[in-house]
């Protein structure tokens, strides 16, 4: 079955809440698609959803064009629980979910899957934009200081935005990379819009994860952001590169060791230390 959005007014939106729903247009209704066009400048509004009850859209079909958008037409999200699910079980192939927000900018999400995951999984995927502060924050994440313990309250190394792509409800998960779509004008704080470069970060359910992840081309695309079925987490987040590194330097020396220069003595102290393994 195909269902498309089309001859519909511009920037009209279907609005879609409630507590699981396969494409509905009422809160409760179920209606099962195996494909889904959204056709230009319509918008798809997933709102409502809660972590009590989250708002589901279902793409039921596993192939990787089940799920197609085109001119401005996107799916709107906004909400940690306002929920893309697509059940893509045990396929592989670039998978696209086009999210937009408000104001038609398209910040889509795309997992090119290399290594299939069991037959019995689906991906969530959603999406909020927030203030300079970062806040609200995600359900399960206590704090945005994750990176270094210099960066300030107000996240001014942090892209205002967070990411879920939720591949919790597989056995074994898929693996292979994703990209991030942002948008370099709403860049704040210490992100300066086509220069500086940025990666994406994850949250392992009980901190930020400091590595740094991905290409950041400078235009608004975060690339080659790696997932495994053993490191799949649902939680991201876009900052500074360069600015996750867990300690702060105080001193930093380096010497010759012997009189031939063959190998060098370095010495260094640190101010602050953060989720580091070793030197």
């Amino acid at each position: 079955m195909e269902t498309k959005f089309s001859n519909l007014k511009v920037k009209s939106k279907i609005s879609l809440c409630g507590t699981l729903l396969f494409l509905s247009f009422s809160a409760g209704s179920l209606f099962a698609q195996s494909r889904i066009v959204i056709s230009d400048n319509t918008v798809v509004n997933i709102h409502g959803g809660t972590s009590s009850s989250p708002s589901y859209v279902v793409v039921d079909n596993s192939n990787a064009n089940a799920l197609v958008a085109s001119g401005d037409g996107h799916i709107l999200s906004e909400g940690q629980f306002n929920t893309l699910r697509w059940n893509i079980a045990n396929a592989t192939g670039m998978y696209n979910v086009p999210f937009g927000d408000d104001a038609a900018t398209a910040l889509p999400i795309s997992l090119n899957i290399t290594g299939a995951g069991t037959n019995d999984g689906a991906i969530d995927f959603a999406m909020y934009g927030t203030g300079q502060n970062n806040l609200p924050l995600p359900q399960g994440v206590s704090s945005i200081a994750h990176a270094n313990a210099s960066i300030p309250a107000d996240g001014a190394k942090l892209y205002d935005r967070y990411w879920f792509i939720d591949a919790g409800t597989y056995s074994t998960k898929p693996s292979g990379t994703m990209a991030f779509t942002y948008d370099p004008a709403s860049q704040t704080g210490d992100l300066t819009a086509g220069l500086t470069s940025m990666s994406a970060q994850f949250h392992d359910g009980t901190a930020w994860v400091v590595n740094q992840f991905g290409v950041d081309d400078l235009s608004g695309t975060i690339s080659g952001v790696p997932f495994s079925n053993s490191s799949f987490f649902s939680t991201f987040t876009l900052v500074e590169s360069g600015a996750a590194l867990p300690i702060t330097l105080l001193t930093f020396n380096a010497i010759w060791a012997d009189e031939r220069q063959s190998a060098a003595l370095v010495s260094w102290s640190t101010a602050s230390e953060q989720d580091n393994d070793f030197f």
